[in-house]
């Protein structure tokens, strides 16, 4: 800033005004006006260099028809044409050279989480960071000539100006969030939701897992003996965890993956008899993949934030937020039949469930379906899982409106009990036969 002063100074000293720009400022040397004898000079130095550069041409001219009377032919003959390296090539030669200079002498071993180098993130950082500075600063100062201009003119600034400005201000505004809930969590930063909600035992860390602890197999037997075309098959413990890997786990670990993934998977339904690893895989995904887990199951939500229906949409809106600052996120629901429960007849003499009832988990249904449609998108890595036991106690048309996908969780198969047996019993200190 203060470089860009001292050059509007000397400029108009010199010059007795104001410059137009600054592109004469990124010049080393300012241009200051010749005197008559010093333009005389100059211009008999000009005159001198074209007279030589005449009489070298007029002898290269004549050397060049003494050699070429003769041996015209057999110069041709001997040129060669020269092919130097292809642009990818030398594209991969500054890529070794890269990788040399930083990567190959480079110590990585006590870096076993690959934690970035802050000194080269820094370095890569920095020059952009001094461009956009460096156009603000300009900015203001031609906003600062402008005025110097007008001063020393006299006149006034255009009123079209001050009306043009008003526009783009009201252009710029933000557009309100007008999703359930959102109003009541304007005043608040996405931190302090965040510690709102595990104060209250929404976010919370489970104990860790990996997918490779979902123990199972191929069901070999099943295809072989039922006919795929006519009878559906329950799925294998190893497709299982083949379709959370491509479904959820790339997608929710990868922005990359999430943008470019050909189909639109936010939410899962895990459903399956109880003790069949639906937890444990909900788990290994958090794991996996180092999401932030914002538990919303009927059991967790019992007696949270509970006052009234906007206590509800408060606490919907806080956890879809704070998902989003710190994605990737994990949104989980257990017993979610609770949440979109079946219809039932009533039986003679009871009473109708009242509909503002704080008790019931289904309070939060109609925030969490309206934030899961307009909140959760491609550029947001929050996936919401849901989990029952008990799927037919809820509502089905819900759950498939709810739910993109929904994956079945059966009970182990004959290679899964046997591979099961195998590696508890391995695990144990116990040793088994070949033939096992």
């Amino acid at each position: 800033m203060n470089e860009r002063h001292n050059f509007i100074q000397d400029y108009r000293s010199n010059f007795g005004k104001a410059p137009d720009g600054l592109d004469k400022f990124y010049i080393k040397e300012l241009e200051t006006p010749l005197s008559p004898e010093e333009e005389e000079k100059a211009k008999a130095e000009e005159e001198e260099k074209s007279k030589k550069k005449e009489k070298k041409g007029g002898k290269a001219k004549e050397k060049g028809k003494k050699k070429g009377g003769g041996g015209d032919a057999e110069e041709g003959g001997e040129k060669m044409l020269k092919v130097g390296p292809t642009e990818v090539v030398q594209k991969f030669d500054e890529f070794y050279d890269g990788y040399a200079g930083e990567w190959e002498n480079r110590d990585e071993s006590n870096n076993k989480e690959q934690q970035y180098d802050r000194q080269m993130a820094r370095d890569e950082v920095l020059p952009l960071v001094k461009k956009e500075y460096q156009k603000e600063v300009d900015e203001m100062i031609k906003m600062e000539l402008e005025n110097l201009k007008l001063q020393l003119s006299g006149g006034k600034k255009k009123k079209g100006k001050g009306k043009k400005k008003k526009k783009k201000g009201r252009k710029g505004k933000k557009k309100a969030n007008k999703l359930p809930g959102a109003r009541y969590i304007r005043d608040m930063s996405e931190y302090d939701m965040l510690v709102e909600l595990v104060k209250n035992g929404i976010v919370k860390k489970l104990p860790p897992a990996n997918l490779k602890d979902f123990i199972g197999e191929f069901n070999y037997i099943h295809m072989m003996m039922e006919d795929l075309m006519d009878t559906p098959r329950e799925p294998s413990m190893a497709l299982i965890r083949q379709l959370v890997t491509e479904y959820i786990i790339f997608p929710l670990g990868s922005a990359l993956v999430r943008r470019r993934f050909p189909e639109h998977v936010r939410s899962f339904l895990f459903y399956g008899p109880a003790g069949t690893g639906k937890s444990l895989v909900v788990r290994a995904i958090a794991t996996e993949t180092r999401s932030v887990i914002f538990d919303i199951s009927p059991l967790s939500i019992e007696g949270v934030f509970a006052q009234d229906r906007k206590d509800s949409e408060k606490m919907v809106a806080m956890v879809m937020t704070a998902a989003k600052e710190y994605a990737p996120s994990l949104i989980y629901i257990d017993e979610c039949e609770k949440i979109w429960p079946a219809k039932k007849k009533k039986k003679k003499g009871q009473k109708k469930a009242k509909k503002n009832d704080m008790k019931n988990p289904t309070r939060i249904k109609k925030a969490l379906t309206k934030w899961k449609a307009k909140w959760i998108t491609d550029e947001t890595r929050i996936t919401i899982v849901g989990c029952t036991a008990e799927p037919h106690e809820g509502s089905k048309k819900e759950f498939k409106k709810f739910f993109d996908k929904s994956i079945y969780f059966p009970f182990p198969d004959y290679t899964t009990r046997r591979l099961m047996w195998k590696v508890f019993i391995e695990n144990a200190g116990g040793k088994l036969k070949a033939d096992f």
